[in-house]
């Protein structure tokens, strides 16, 4: 039993190394200018890969208890190695009866696109599953559930970097750009320091989606859920650790509601890129570059992102009035703004839904956030009419709306920042700070921190020692929360606006110094995870892109889930000391 431990714990420790490599090898081929000698060199090996993952699973089924048990757990990953192994063994044969043989030229590999993909889907499948099935030999740490959400992030960060970094993925990206933009979109923020269609490649932009997908669902939900997919287990840490991260005090239906919100987010995003597609077809797109396009936008929608691979954005004249876009745009917004359980509450409800009404929280985030979007309509409508008193009026109601929405954590703009009345952005300004639902894609304090704040003033100034919201009265643990994020909040924009204004009193955009309003709304846009400018960001020093880095860093992240990471554990004493007044106010 000893020998058969072992021999078990070396095949894993070389199922994790050939994972490893496998991911630099299609790292190099896709992110590196190599030449053919090298290119064939890498996919042969990645072949050789490829029969050890395939070797390895037969192993463990041949080793397993039940055989019948282990297959149909193990369905989907089997089913894709049998499809591999029929490609591979009719890929060989082409191979050897070819004139070429094994010969080193173009032809021998490039002639079958279709293997080469389907070989690094495979890899990559099979070296995710490796490192999620054995993530007890390297994951030696044990962490709280804060600093793994707070440590993913930067993990994910980190990589992004160096991904937008490779030589195929861009074209004159310092280091400090590239790690602004990988923070930005993996923040699902939007802020951007150069220009994505002319300074990230094709590859770079395809990182760039990737970063903001697995930043809006967050990296642990993600691999969770693919894990689960996988069948590679759920483990009772596994739980805990999630219904901490998601605030969902049922471990034992967290895997359910895994699955329904990443389903529901998928699905989401591929109807909004199929509505963008059929939107654009008038549009002087080839269908490679439309669907593109599509997928990009509808993903950076629904996350909150607020980035666009196109020239100009939507600030472009062939956006700016194109109603369906705009349309389209503001319903994925929403709809990524609500939140994860409010929008699988709503989804998936039970059938006693309408007979018992909706949850308080359900109630605070549809409502408040009905009341922002229109509220800020009006708002902005009211204070830029003389501004844009030129344009037709259907314009003057979609660009008041599409601000005020777009406020709300998106980004997108069809009107240059810049020239929008300062009125008018200190609504903006406000919408920032507010953002969108708990557990959503959205960044700021949260709908439901500012609602418990209103409240629970509005209680303590009646002499009320309880915070009560209809017919609910909110825990003080709650309040307390919401206490620390408003005063974090407060105080990480007042210090970082400080820096920048000792930092950047230089910057020039346009013929004009940058003044200290802009500084401001800048520094609310990284916190609130918005990505609206006025069009200093470019123009910042790298202290400044620095401090723009922590913020939306912060801001993604959660003020309380940071305080929490970086606190010590909670505790409770025994002993009171004795009570005292001082004079405030």
């Amino acid at each position: 039993m000893v020998r058969f431990s072992t021999v078990r714990k070396v095949a894993d420790v070389i199922l994790l190394t050939v994972a490893f490599f496998s991911v630099v090898s299609i790292l190099i081929l896709y992110g590196f200018f190599i030449n053919i000698y090298q290119t064939v060199l890498l996919l042969r090996l990645e072949h050789v890969f490829a029969l050890i993952f395939i070797f390895g699973l037969s192993a463990n089924i041949l080793n397993s208890k039940s055989k019948k048990t282990f297959i149909k757990k193990n369905f989907i990953q089997i089913l894709l190695t049998f499809i591999f192994f029929v490609v591979d063994l009719f890929e060989t044969y082409n191979i050897l009866t070819s004139p070429h043989g094994f010969e080193i030229n173009r032809n021998a590999y490039s002639r079958d696109e279709f293997f080469i993909i389907f070989l690094h889907i495979f890899l990559i499948i099979s070296s995710f599953v490796a490192i999620t099935k054995y993530r007890d030999i390297w994951l030696i740490f044990p962490l709280r559930a804060s600093r793994i959400l707070v440590l993913s992030f930067f993990f994910v960060i980190a990589a992004g970097t160096l991904l937008l970094k490779l030589p195929k993925a861009n074209v004159g990206l310092s280091w400090i750009d590239a790690f602004f933009t990988a923070t930005s979109a993996v923040c699902v923020t939007g802020l951007s320091t150069v220009d994505i269609s002319q300074t990230l490649t094709f590859e770079g932009q395809f990182i760039l989606m990737g970063l903001i997908q697995i930043g809006g669902l967050g990296i642990v939900t993600l691999t969770t859920f693919v894990a689960i997919f996988l069948s590679q287990g759920f483990r009772l840490k596994d739980q805990v650790i999630l219904s901490e991260i998601m605030d969902d005090q049922s471990s034992n239906s967290i895997s359910t509601t895994l699955i329904k919100i990443i389903g529901l987010t998928f699905t989401i995003e591929i109807i909004g890129a199929f509505a963008f597609y059929v939107s654009w077809l008038n549009f002087d797109f080839n269908t490679f570059e439309r669907i593109f396009y599509s997928l990009f936008h509808s993903v950076s929608a629904y996350c909150n992102a607020g980035f666009s691979n196109y020239s100009g954005g939507f600030e472009n004249p062939m956006f700016s009035n194109h109603f369906s876009t705009l349309i389209i745009l503001m319903i994925l917004i929403i709809l990524g703004g609500l939140g994860f359980y409010t929008m699988t509450y709503i989804f998936f409800r039970k059938k006693n839904f309408y007979s018992q009404g909706l949850q308080l929280q359900t109630k605070i985030i549809l409502i408040t956030s009905g009341v922002l979007i229109v509220g800020g309509s009006i708002l902005i409508f009211i204070l830029q009419h003389n501004a844009w008193a030129d344009l037709p009026l259907k314009n003057q109601i979609m660009n008041s709306v599409f601000l005020s929405v777009t406020s709300r954590t998106a980004g997108f703009s069809n009107v240059n920042v810049g020239t929008v009345l300062v009125p008018t952005l200190m609504i903006v300004v406000f919408l920032m700070y507010v953002g969108a639902a708990p557990n959503s894609t959205g960044g700021g304090i949260k709908i439901t921190t500012f609602v418990t704040l209103v409240f629970g003033v509005w209680a303590f100034i009646r002499g009320k020692d309880k915070v009560e919201i209809g017919w609910n009265t909110i825990n003080m643990i709650v309040v307390r929360r919401s206490l620390i994020v408003f005063f974090i909040s407060i105080s990480l924009i007042s210090v970082s606006v400080f820096i920048l204004s000792i930092t950047e009193n230089y910057i020039i955009v346009g013929n004009q110094r940058s003044d200290i309003f802009s500084l401001f709304f800048e520094t609310v846009s990284a916190f609130g995870t918005v990505g609206l400018s006025r069009g200093i960001t470019p123009f910042l020093s790298e202290i400044g892109k620095f401090v723009l880095i922590v913020v939306m860093f912060f801001g993604r992240v959660g003020l309380f889930t940071l305080a929490i990471a970086i606190g010590e554990e909670k505790y409770h004493t025994k002993y009171k000391y004795p009570e005292t007044n001082i004079m405030v106010g």
